[in-house]
């Protein structure tokens, strides 16, 4: 009789996650959050067996299961699921930065989103603010990759504090990312010309605030 495959859990742990990704693309997302929900109870399984080996996987499926939740719109259990998730990355980082700085700066992102969701606005902007940290720190060593993260996450801190009526420290976040993404632009316009448009428009909507000429140059 054969035996069990070592890596069958995992195995089976992967192909629930893609089939997950398969039913979420076909809009059968009650049947893809039903999928990933067993992928993560399969991760804790493999976790509690070895933890230095899973415990990444399981921060993965806990992020992504946060996506899920917040799009389906159950607010506390996407919080809960992203909240994990960062805890478990901070444990990561602390043995290894190099290879989970960027999942936590990624997770502390969208922790903070799912904050704003709940009409927590402290607790949003300290994860915002905590995932600008870190995006700084990468793009200090990878400006290439690591630019359009910090732009992104320096419009979304700009957002929480125009939500605690802290325009100039709004207005400022929001001109740096709103200057990256003119640098971005330039290099690919397809791909952040939107996102900037955005920024540019809660940089007006700041500058109108703090009773400033709203007009800004024509961007290219």
């Amino acid at each position: 009789m054969p035996g069990k495959h070592p890596g069958a859990p995992r195995s089976l742990s992967k192909f629930a996650d893609d089939l997950s990704v398969r039913l979420s693309n076909l809009n059968r997302h009650m049947e893809s959050l039903g999928v990933a929900q067993e992928s993560l109870t399969l991760y804790r399984s493999l976790v509690d067996k070895n933890p230095i080996s899973y415990t990444p996987d399981l921060a993965r499926e806990l992020g992504s299961l946060g996506i899920w939740l917040s799009n389906l719109n159950h607010p506390k259990e996407s919080l809960g699921a992203t909240e994990e998730s960062v805890t478990l990355y901070q444990s990561l980082v602390e043995e290894n930065p190099a290879s989970y700085t960027p999942d936590l700066a990624r997770q502390l992102g969208s922790l903070g989103i799912q904050f704003s969701n709940l009409n927590q606005p402290m607790e949003s902007l300290n994860a915002a603010q905590e995932s600008v940290i870190l995006y700084r720190s990468l793009v200090d060593k990878n400006p290439t990759s690591y630019t359009p993260d910090l732009a992104r996450e320096l419009s979304n801190l700009g957002i929480q504090l125009s939500n605690l009526n802290r325009h100039m420290e709004s207005l400022e976040v929001t001109q740096e990312s709103f200057l990256l993404y003119e640098a971005l632009v330039i290099e690919n316009p397809a791909l952040h010309s939107c996102n900037r448009d955005v920024t540019r428009h809660h940089l007006e909507k700041c500058r109108l605030c703090l009773g400033r000429d709203t007009q800004l140059p024509d961007s290219a």
